[in-house]
């Protein structure tokens, strides 16, 4: 199973809802319908039932469009989720303004472009910050990116710095089951009282956006030619009013030809067919675009096209259009004059357009959307850790699990009676209502102690990377793989306490391992260890870095600590068991004598947690962590 994420559609009103509709309308052509589940708001489910109505649809409340409680929902409540509905990729449509920071399962972000690194001034300070300092780091996090051209390929590997194997282009495409070329007559009609046209006009849809869209060139453009060259054609300006639209509406008032000049508001997708083909051309000064996707409509419905020579629209346009640069409005006006003028160019452009419009289709993208989904599922397949184990090799307390199971089924399964069936399910129920409110707990507690503590420790955090870098000039934190529940990877930091060699002379000292029956490897008086090092490993202070781990979702405060792959390697199967649950910072082990503890002796003592855990289990094992820590018994 897929989760989908609607939320950034802006309530049907931006090209991502189209975007999100397109996909899943080709996925559910295809067959695969039954393979994706939709996260959307209350009020945006009409937009997707019925033409999708055999989706499954969860639904939230319109409350958490509120940016504190959006954040919450993706950073918190999404990972609860996805962890919930076990699926097997997260496709997140909006890539480029929602991004949890960390979910159990793969994740495909759809980033549709970084225009502000292109359009000065386009946001406020705080969603500027936002898109240049937070997101990089979200779009690094996703398993793979999807993208819509390759200038935003280019921006993506150049300025998030994803590595380009990862990024993938899937084009889009008009719809030409809508945008198909019709009398220009019967599609004025159509749209001439509803939003005050007169004949003919020029077009240019997009929301009243300054400076990103460019409308106050367009205006001057406009102006100049109807003042030199006497033109008949009125320009129309589509969509709502968006940031920095009073420049707009300023710019046209000062024209000069304010009464040409008409803004229609924000335009019902089923009327944009009609004004493409009632146009008499159509214009896109765009000065950044991801895509450009009016290009294409535009070109779908047999319209000339005048637009941008920068970003992605001289890759979508192609040869089928005449391009101009969008910051100066004498180049604009040249375009648009020649398109006037020239009725043998407007045919070839027209021409051009349809056969170019036949290059792009919906159902190509979705599929290519759909590999890259499979390609993420597959790359985090590749990383579970594989038992040498045969899979037959079951013990003997998971052959009594198979055999309570069948018990189970015989007694309460379909053919049981009606009584006995609804005791077993209210009992049933009952218990998912406990075991996911226990570990609602659970995780708020992790959340909690883990901010708390990061925020309070933070001074002795930047006393302990200073001491480590005096004192040989080396890395502050030391990164390792471990693995954590279900044989998922995940990085695992701690200040770094050994010489930067440490791995490579390890092998030397295997013969002074004190576990020389379990799979683990400690030493006392490890030659490795700084001097420093030696110090915050005996107050367990290089694990703290860990807290990161523990608000991401990878640990929790209390759980078997976490095993390096080459240690699963060697599990037997019975070990595996540890991974059933998610790793700790601290466990029964840590506070009854940490390394002393034979490694066989460590595996019954977490056993003895999973069979057991509870919340005030959980706190009795933290508080007891505080006095084995400030003793140091067992580390080394």
């Amino acid at each position: 199973m897929i989760g989908i994420t609607s939320f950034g559609g802006d309530a049907g009103k931006s090209g991502i809802s189209q975007y999100i509709i397109h996909l899943l309308r080709a996925y559910c052509e295809a067959g695969l319908d039954d393979q994706f589940e939709l996260f959307t708001y209350l009020d945006e489910k009409k937009f997707f039932v019925p033409p999708l109505n055999r989706y499954s649809i969860l639904q939230f409340p319109d409350s958490c469009r509120h940016p504190v409680l959006n954040v919450a929902w993706h950073q918190l409540i999404l990972p609860y989720w996805c962890h919930n509905r076990r699926y097997e990729v997260l496709f997140l449509p909006a890539g480029n303004r929602r991004v949890p920071l960390w979910v159990p399962c793969p994740t495909v972000g759809t980033v549709h472009d970084f225009s502000s690194l292109h359009v000065a001034n386009k946001y406020d300070p705080a969603r500027k910050f936002y898109i240049t300092q937070v997101l990089p780091f979200l779009v690094r996090k996703l398993t793979r990116v999807v993208t819509l051209s390759e200038s935003s390929k280019r921006d993506i590997v150049e300025f998030a710095q994803v590595s380009e194997d990862r990024v993938h282009v899937t084009p889009l495409a008009a719809d030409t089951a809508i945008f198909y070329p019709v009398d220009k007559e019967a599609a004025f009609e159509r749209i001439q009282n509803k939003y005050g046209l007169r004949t003919p006009f020029i077009l240019y849809i997009s929301r009243l956006e300054h400076p990103g869209k460019n409308h106050v060139s367009l205006i001057e453009a406009f102006a100049r030619l109807k003042k030199q060259e006497k033109i008949p054609h009125q320009l129309v300006l589509t969509g709502s009013d968006w940031i920095g639209a009073e420049h707009v509406h300023r710019a046209a008032e000062e024209s000069g030809v304010a009464r040409d000049i008409c803004f229609t508001g924000f335009v019902a997708g089923s009327d944009l067919p009609a004004f493409y083909n009632a146009c008499d051309l159509f214009v896109f000064p765009s000065l950044y675009e991801g895509f450009g996707l009016p290009v294409l409509e535009a070109m779908a419905c047999g319209v000339p096209v005048a637009c941008s020579n920068v970003s992605s629209l001289p890759e979508v346009a192609g040869e089928a259009a005449l391009l101009f640069d969008p910051a100066d409005p004498e180049s604009i006006q040249r375009q648009l004059e020649r398109l006037i003028g020239d009725p043998i160019l407007r045919e070839d452009c027209i021409r051009r357009g349809l056969e170019r419009c036949k290059q792009y289709s919906w159902k190509d993208t979705a599929m290519r959307t759909w590999e890259v989904l499979q390609l993420a599922a597959e790359e985090q397949s590749s990383r579970f850790i594989q038992s040498s184990i045969p899979v037959t090799a079951i013990d003997h307390k998971g052959a009594e699990r198979i055999l309570l199971i069948n018990e189970l089924e015989k007694r309460f399964g379909a053919d049981a009676g009606f009584s006995r069936r609804l005791r077993f399910l209210r009992k049933k129920y009952t218990w998912i209502v406990v075991i996911g409110g226990a570990r609602l707990l659970k995780r708020f507690l992790d959340i909690a102690v883990s901010i708390a503590m990061l925020i309070l420790l933070t001074p002795l955090f930047a006393i302990v990377a200073a001491c480590i870098k005096l004192t040989d000039g080396g890395r502050i934190l030391f990164w390792q793989t471990r693995v954590g529940q279900w044989g998922r990877e995940f990085p695992f930091p701690k200040f770094r306490s050994m010489r930067e060699d440490a791995e490579k002379v390890k092998a030397e000292l295997a013969a002074q391992n004190v576990h020389q029956t379990g799979v683990t490897f400690k030493i006392k008086k490890d030659p490795r260890i700084t001097a420093i090092g030696r110090i915050i490993r005996k107050l367990s202070i290089d694990e703290l870095p860990q807290l990161w781990c523990v608000l991401k979702g990878d640990m929790s405060l209390v759980g078997p600590r976490p095993p390096i792959p080459s240690e699963v390697a060697q599990y037997t199967l019975r070990d595996r068991r540890r991974l059933d649950v998610i790793p700790g910072l601290t466990c029964i082990w840590q506070i009854s004598g940490r390394s002393d503890i034979p490694f066989d002796k460590q595996v019954e003592l977490d056993f003895q947690y999973i069979d057991n855990q509870s919340f005030w289990g959980d706190l009795k094992i933290l508080l007891k962590t505080i006095p084995a820590v400030l003793l140091g018994r067992g580390a080394y």
